[in-house]
């Protein structure tokens, strides 16, 4: 009679975890709902960024619900590995949409322009009006995080350990993206002090204070792949020849910390991630298709004010701008 193997434990995720992953099950259905309403709304690419990220955070917990409520799936490796793929892809979603809303931003504040800055702040301030070569670095990590995940899951020692080394580049790729988010977020900050946004006189918190809300959204993604990153080394290796290695699968959860374990994967890995998506939800954060061709073609024409607001309709804001 063969042994079977609770790969889900191996993994670092246990029972004990069920009221969590459920919890994070349910709490994304409002995100994912409002994130599509603003998608049909606004039009913009960062709802419908985050349309697929909350829809593959939905769907990773009720997946790691499975694993950690159900002995089938606990055993099963296939929906292990597919725990980890749609987890690890989804974060992409919520970097694009970081992304793409410190771009739509900075061309609110910046149409067409570099904001006066030079050197090392103009390349990075390059990067903003070429998103190009971002989506190219985070479509690599998408794809290095995907084919590590399969190959990690191979019988193969050799193989295991590429896919492990292609996840971790993936989990650094990653890391990197998100730094620069965190760098562009403060050029974007000094940029619209420059202009004085903090003084107008908005009808909506996410227009006056969008900044801040931006930051946090920075700051929480950076929170989330640090940990990831630190604790790159302790992934498990699912797909290990049984007769080998029966005893090491068996005991090993319980020998060391894993980067899955539940008392601090929530609170640093889960929590964060849900945090930032809230917060795309704050009021006038995320600037609509057609305030962004106003605002293009208000440049064009000349007709925009001292404080960079495009003149195409009536001013929405108070006199007092600084």
């Amino acid at each position: 009679m063969s042994t079977k193997i609770n790969y889900a434990a191996y993994d670092g995720i246990h029972r004990s975890e069920l009221p969590a992953a459920i919890i994070f099950t349910v709490i994304y259905v409002p995100p994912l709902l409002i994130s599509i309403l603003l998608a049909f709304r606004k039009k913009t690419s960062v709802y419908r960024a985050l349309v697929l990220f909350s829809l593959t955070r939905l769907v990773s917990f009720a997946l790691r619900s499975a694993l950690a409520g159900n002995t089938s799936a606990a055993e099963n490796e296939n929906v292990l590995i597919a725990e980890q793929v749609i987890y690890s892809v989804g974060f992409a979603g919520l970097i694009y949409s970081a992304y793409t809303l410190i771009i739509d931003r900075d061309e609110m504040v910046n149409p067409g322009g570099n904001g006066g800055r030079t050197g090392i702040f103009l390349l990075l301030g390059r990067i903003l009006k070429y998103p190009n070569v971002m989506r190219l670095v985070i479509t690599v990590a998408i794809v290095l995080g995907i084919y590590g995940g399969v190959k990690a899951s191979d019988t193969n020692p050799n193989q295991q350990s590429t896919g492990s080394a292609l996840r971790e580049a993936a989990l650094y790729i990653f890391l990197a993206v998100v730094c620069i988010l965190n760098i562009l977020t403060l050029l974007l900050a000094a940029d619209e002090r420059r202009v004085g946004v903090w003084g107008w006189n908005h009808t909506a918190f996410g227009q006056r204070y969008g900044i801040l809300v931006l930051l946090v959204i920075a700051v929480m993604c950076l929170i989330r792949e640090a940990y990831l990153v630190s604790t790159a080394k302790n992934l498990a290796k699912v797909g290990v020849s049984l007769s080998l290695n029966v005893f090491r699968l068996l005991i090993q959860p319980y020998l060391f910390v894993q980067q899955n374990r539940a008392p601090l994967f929530y609170p640093l890995a889960a929590l964060p991630e849900f945090i930032a998506v809230m917060m795309f939800m704050v009021p006038g954060l995320v600037p609509s298709k057609i305030e962004l061709l106003e605002r293009a073609n208000g440049s064009k024409s000349g007709r925009v004010t001292d404080s960079g607001i495009p003149m195409t309709q009536e001013p929405q804001y108070a006199s007092n701008r600084v």
